[in-house]
């Protein structure tokens, strides 16, 4: 069965463990290109802005010298463009479609959330608030990578082309740009060590690493521990396989990811391996075999009422015919 732009895939595996697909794979890959591109800007782009340091030194000497490194930090940085293009510009043709949910989006009752999440740290609440597919946490990191992510991409054009935008705008422009891409650099470093690295390695719920983004499947039992609604959303009438439908998700069919995987990854079919199905097709087997009997035997009743029926007609109709042939008295002469 096909999934469509508002289905979410599933997948029993074979040690009996259900997932949910959280990830596509162009994310999947998508997050992988930007791991690499932000670290080639980083050891390509730091030794410029802390050239008097001696590991700067060594950096620039690594890549070639100066020019090198500055044509490395270039080439990483449209290559930075061009990915914030795809995915922008994914994001407005899914939207216009209207194949895409903006999960990623803030929302009023994220900050809700926040608050009520701050109060249960605190101890004033009994338990955390149920959060979306996206929690406010990773909606606020990803703003912040667009809007940061544009920041860079506008400065960094500035510093590429400075006479061509020197002769459009004020000369002022240009230093300005290279503040801002300078300080932009060490706030985007310090979020993704400080924020990013301990949400997805080294907070206890995930420790030692969240691996969803690479593998593109989280289990279940953590999408409704750590997202509640969107558990709730995808699987209404409770876990997979208890009942014999459990939401938008089980109506789907979830193939594994390698087709060369052989049996460790199963296919959900909502009309197998479930013990509820089960009973219910001997049930309804059982009803059809009563059925078919009490018709075979109202049947044979039938048959059999026919024939007496028959087997009395015919008697009465021998007595009537003796009846005509019986020979009469003979004559007086």
């Amino acid at each position: 069965m096909k999934t469509t732009a508002k289905s979410t895939r599933i997948r029993k595996t074979g040690d009996g463990e259900w997932q949910v697909e959280r990830f596509s794979p162009f994310r999947r890959v998508e997050h992988i290109l930007t791991i690499l591109i932000f670290v080639a800007l980083v050891v390509t782009g730091f030794p410029q802005k802390f050239y008097e340091s001696s590991w700067a030194t060594g950096l620039i000497d690594f890549f070639g010298g100066l020019d090198q490194t500055r044509t490395i930090h270039r080439w990483a940085g449209i290559a930075f463009a061009l990915s914030a293009v795809v995915h922008l510009g994914g994001i407005a043709i899914g939207v216009a479609t209207r194949k895409m949910r903006l999960t990623l989006m803030p929302a009023p009752q994220d900050l809700r959330d926040a608050w009520n999440n701050l109060l249960y740290l605190l101890g004033y609440r009994d338990h955390p608030p149920k959060f979306p597919k996206f929690d406010y946490r990773q909606k606020f990191e990803y703003v912040g990578l667009i809007l940061g992510g544009l920041v860079m991409l506008v400065s960094g054009f500035v510093l590429l082309f400075p006479i061509e935008f020197a002769s459009l705008a004020p000369g002022e422009l240009i230093p300005a740009s290279r503040v801002m891409h300078s300080n932009e650099a060490v706030l985007a470093l310090l979020v993704l060590v400080v924020w990013h690295l301990y949400g997805s390695h080294f907070s206890p719920d995930v420790f030692p690493m969240d691996k969803s983004v690479f593998t593109g499947y989280m289990t279940v039992k953590d999408l409704s521990h750590h997202h509640k609604l969107e558990y709730e959303r995808l699987f209404p009438a409770g876990p997979p396989g208890a009942n014999g439908k459990s939401g938008e998700a089980e109506a789907l069919v979830s193939e594994s990811e390698n087709p060369d995987d052989g049996p460790e990854d199963e296919p959900f079919d909502p009309e197998e391996n479930d013990p509820g199905d089960a009973e219910e097709s001997e049930t309804e087997q059982n009803e059809t075999e009563n059925v078919e009997g009490e018709a075979a035997d109202a049947l044979e009743a039938a048959d059999a009422l026919e024939a007496a029926d028959a087997l009395e007609a015919a008697d009465a109709l021998e007595a009537a015919s003796d009846a005509k042939v019986e020979p009469s008295a003979p004559a007086d002469t």
